[in-house]
């Protein structure tokens, strides 16, 4: 059983101050993939100079589904939106659906609770969608209802906003601690 389920971490906070956090949170772009299915126009190509008119233009979209929403939706919703025959909207590729959402009633789960909270008692465990692809949706299939993306890493906003970039780095003591957590993990498994 999470701390707070899924959805009832809100409520946790008392109204007023809740509304302005959640504005102030929703409206950040980081967000925006948590709370819907985002588009990024990633290739644009057209003409070559200023002064001449193409006879062609492209556009390469990539979309990351939110859980619930499916490929065949999303390309329903562009086609309607676009809504020009003479514009061909299709996949490039047979494309991937979005992961199924993991349960948090089951024994998988508060496995991984227990170990959470035996490792850093300190933090409250929730679910949370996680916005980055991750090798879990190649895995998904094996195990639908449990099929975990966590990492046992405490990040301040410096290592976070560090990710992917130039010089991200996790310090020593972190590392020592995702290293406990794994292992216990695996013992709190068998």
């Amino acid at each position: 059983m999470a701390d707070a389920p899924m959805g009832s971490t809100l409520s946790l906070a008392p109204p007023l101050i809740m509304v302005g956090a959640v504005v102030v949170r929703m409206a950040a772009p980081s967000t925006n993939a948590a709370i819907r299915t985002t588009t990024a126009p990633t290739i644009i190509s057209g003409g070559a100079k200023d002064n001449v008119l193409p006879i062609g233009a492209s556009a390469i979209v990539n979309f990351r589904l939110l859980p619930g929403d499916s490929l065949a939706a999303v390309l329903r919703q562009v086609r309607a939106t676009v809504a020009d025959s003479l514009v061909r909207v299709r996949p490039l590729a047979p494309g991937q659906e979005a992961s199924p959402v993991s349960r948090t009633d089951n024994a998988a789960f508060s496995t991984l609770h227990r170990t959470i909270k035996s490792v850093f008692p300190q933090v409250l465990v929730a679910p949370y969608t996680v916005l980055g692809a991750t090798d879990a949706r190649t895995y998904a299939f094996l195990c639908p209802p449990a099929t975990y993306r966590f990492s046992p890493l405490l990040m301040d906003q410096k290592a976070i906003d560090s990710m992917h970039g130039t010089n991200e780095r996790v310090r020593s003591a972190d590392y020592q601690k995702v290293i406990r957590f794994y292992a216990a993990l695996i013992r709190n498994a068998q």
